[in-house]
């Protein structure tokens, strides 16, 4: 059986963006919604689209895996949906064990999502992305004089999934960068998801300055973090587009950051806080935590960001605990 190179690379484009789908509308199924780029965009720590490219090629590598080497071992298979939901499997257990293995080597991204839950939706996602693959690639055998027909037919409805999905992936893309330079004014919404990057913090300094306090803090004095028992310390928090609390609860997308300086410049430190939302926190009120340069790039420790649910094990959600009735937030 002769398979040509086009079938697996549009199999894998349209199968990945049908499995992107159904891991976005997970929620509606009572699952944690699920979204591969931004996983690999934070474990890698490149920007969202540098994810996307990788996410969908990926799913073009295993869906010539597939056409030249899985299809074959199971010819015997008439199924091509089972073949597809077998291989589906296949590769979920194979994602398992490379994320494993990159844990090993790399800190993985927090997500205080129920693991079983997103467990169960990554298995529907990649059954589906199986089937998807499969179909596509299936050979489809016309009889007598409707084969050229039948054939016609088939390349036309391909054609037709393709440009549907390419709609979707644009239209998801465009959604995706948007919501990084506004932010909502619903209030928090854990279906809805708001992924920070680099360019998140640019400029942060021209934002609102909601707050200047000069001097010891009386929450941070004991453990000296921050430098808050540093007399001369000068903090200043701001805040994107003068966001405040709606129904009590700051909306998904809002952005506080803070400095920290002294006047001989022994202290210059850059943190943040963004409202994530999607149960990445739930005993945090999906607050995300940050350190970062002085230019708004999120800071890197051994080559990894540092960002998380627990920053600084944990201390930066336990201090704002203190503020749980403020939405974790001092300042404002």
């Amino acid at each position: 059986m002769k398979t040509s190179i086009s079938k697996p690379l549009v199999a894998g484009l349209i199968a990945t963006t049908i499995m992107t789908i159904v891991m976005f509308m997970a929620p509606l199924m009572g699952l944690p919604k699920m979204n591969a780029a931004a996983m690999l965009s934070m474990m890698l720590g490149v920007p969202i689209f540098a994810g996307w490219l990788m996410h969908f090629m990926i799913g073009i590598i295993f869906a010539f895996g597939y056409s030249f080497i899985f299809a074959r071992v199971l010819n015997k298979v008439n199924s091509t949906f089972l073949k597809g939901a077998i291989y589906g499997l296949i590769v979920f257990v194979f994602a398992q064990a490379m994320m494993f293995v990159m844990g090993l080597l790399m800190p993985i991204p927090q997500n205080n999502a129920n693991i079983g839950l997103m467990m169960i939706g990554s298995i529907i996602g990649h059954i589906v992305f199986g089937i998807g693959v499969a179909e596509v690639v299936a050979e489809r055998k016309s009889i007598g004089d409707s084969n050229l027909v039948n054939s016609k037919k088939e390349k036309n409805l391909k054609a037709t999934l393709l440009s549907i999905c390419l709609v979707v992936i644009i239209s998801e893309f465009s959604l995706t960068s948007c919501s990084k330079d506004n932010v909502t004014n619903a209030t928090n919404n854990t279906n809805s998801e708001f992924i920070a990057n680099d360019s998140t913090f640019k400029d942060f300094m021209n934002w609102t300055l909601i707050k200047t306090i000069q001097g010891i803090d009386p929450f941070l004095a004991a453990s000296g973090a921050h430098a808050g028992n540093d007399s001369t310390v000068v903090r200043k928090v701001y805040v994107k587009n003068n966001q405040d609390r709606v129904n009590g609860l700051f909306p998904v997308g809002t952005i506080l950051v803070k400095h920290l300086s002294n006047p001989k410049g022994t202290v210059n430190e850059f943190t943040a806080k963004v409202q994530r939302g999607n149960n990445f926190n739930a005993s945090g009120n999906d607050w995300e935590w940050f350190m970062l340069m002085a230019d708004g790039t999120i800071a890197k420790q051994n080559g990894m960001q540092t960002r998380g649910a627990n920053l600084m094990n944990g201390m930066c959600a336990g201090c704002h605990r203190g503020k749980i009735s403020q939405d974790y937030v001092f300042s404002k």
